[in-house]
């Protein structure tokens, strides 16, 4: 059992190529709403500008005491101007000026004044909705401004550049640039987010799981169905999962050439990961080889399904035979010449200590005398103990695992409890080619043999 539980950036680039159209579709969602917030909901903010140069011959002495030595003079008559042009005196006679429902705090959040670098020249912008007022109001601010800073600083003058023409484009909102930016926002989310489902999934989705946590051999793969996989006997020859488990059939063969297995056991970390279905399936596989007979053996107490699967009574089973209460022959279920069932039968109150006794090993052993295979659906290894219990009768177990459910952590706690057990291999089942993020669809044609 392998520790290591990475993904490499091969993986990583290949789950963004395989989900592109999840992420260039969330990419589009954004950009799509955001155009519409800024077309329909985002009032328009239109910036009117307007040029103004100052004399520089002021009162320097006083300029220098109310400010830094490591200032030029330029520099402070920036800040100066700022100063006066967004000062209280000047916005309130402009707001009288021009009859503005404002306040002048609130007006000079609108304002920005710019001293042009190495230049005595003064930008004055204002943004308004209405491009109108806009231009309005940065005319009247320069007109304000050049009677107040010859009052207050003694400047010799102040004359306007270029006078402030009505705007003819909004600068807010950027609808171009924005919607650019929310579609990026939503391609690099929906990176994210997927990147991060694959990282912090860790469920076993492919046989290349498989083979990077686990020294296991994988004895096959059953595709998921759209409807719950049901008895291959019912099912159409041509049918893939007839392939699926003639392959599984043929690997458990080959398993068994150097040791002779004909004990084989089922188990599952959860229940719900298929082992019954399963158990069942590659039995009656077995069956149809030639000169080959086949028991199949309920065990799991707990949760009798195989009779469900048949639709079948549970009245009669193993317990009955353990218990006395019926013989061998009068308990199985025969399918065909060649494929028994035995149901778990009444379960009783302790069937734990019924598995573990003398009685279980006997009745093994001496079915070993009628059947070339014999398999047995436990329980599943990380509930209780129940199979760790069998296995002492068993000569290797199966464990399955389904794609996307099976949990990587789970499944080694329960390993861990079937320590000194043959583990011939694992199926994966429920297995979706076309939904896993880094698997090649082209390569599911290996467990075909082609």
């Amino acid at each position: 059992m392998k520790d290591t539980m990475t993904i490499s950036l091969r993986e990583l680039f290949t789950i963004i190529k395989r989900k592109l159209w999840i992420i260039a579709l969330v990419g589009i969602i954004f950009g799509l709403i955001t155009a519409g917030v800024n077309q329909f909901l985002l009032k328009p903010v239109y910036e009117a500008n307007t040029t103004i140069i100052t004399n520089k011959e002021v009162d320097e002495e006083k300029v220098q005491m109310s400010t830094s030595d490591d200032f030029t003079f330029s520099q402070r008559m920036a800040i100066t101007y700022s100063k006066i042009i967004t000062s209280d005196t000047v916005l309130n006679q402009v707001i009288d000026n021009l009859n503005l429902k404002m306040k002048a705090k609130k007006l000079a959040k609108y304002i920005d004044v710019e001293n042009i670098q190495d230049t005595q020249i003064i930008k004055i912008s204002v943004r308004n909705g209405n491009p109108k007022t806009a231009a309005k109001i940065c005319n009247e601010i320069a007109i304000v401004f050049e009677k107040e800073v010859k009052r207050i600083t003694k400047a010799s003058g102040v004359e306007v550049i270029d006078k402030a023409t009505v705007p003819t484009k909004h600068i807010r909102p950027r609808k171009t640039v924005n919607t650019i930016i929310a579609t990026l926002i939503g391609i690099i989310l929906a990176i994210t987010v997927i990147l991060l489902r694959e990282i912090l999934d860790k469920t076993i989705k492919t046989t290349k799981d498989i083979e990077k946590y686990f020294d296991f051999n994988i004895l096959g793969v059953v595709s998921k169905q759209k409807e719950k996989l049901m008895y291959v006997k019912d099912l159409d020859r041509k049918n893939l999962v007839q392939e699926e488990f003639i392959k599984i059939r043929t690997n458990i063969q080959y398993a068994n050439i150097d040791n002779e297995m004909k004990v084989i056991l089922f188990t599952s970390t959860h229940k719900d990961e298929g082992k019954s279905i399963l158990s069942l399936n590659t039995a009656y596989k077995f069956s149809e080889l030639e000169e080959t007979k086949v028991l199949l053996i309920d065990c799991d107490l707990r949760n009798p399904t195989i009779n469900k699967i048949l639709n079948k009574p549970n009245q009669k089973g193993v317990m009955d035979i353990l218990l006395g209460k019926k013989d061998i022959k009068n308990s199985i279920e025969k399918v065909n010449d060649k494929f028994d069932i035995l149901f778990t039968g009444k379960i009783p109150q302790n069937p734990t200590e019924i598995l573990a006794s003398k009685k279980m090993k006997n009745l093994i052993d001496s079915l070993k005398n009628d059947y070339d295979y014999i398999f047995i659906d436990t329980p599943p290894a990380g509930v209780i103990s129940d199979c760790s219990i069998l296995s002492r009768y068993s000569d290797g177990l199966v464990y399955i695992m389904a794609s996307k459910e099976s949990e990587i952590d789970y499944i080694k706690d329960s390993i861990k409890g079937l320590q000194g057990i043959k583990i011939i291999g694992c199926i994966l089942n429920k297995f979706d080619a076309k939904s896993v993020s880094y698997y090649n669809y082209s390569n599911y044609s290996y467990y075909y043999g082609e």
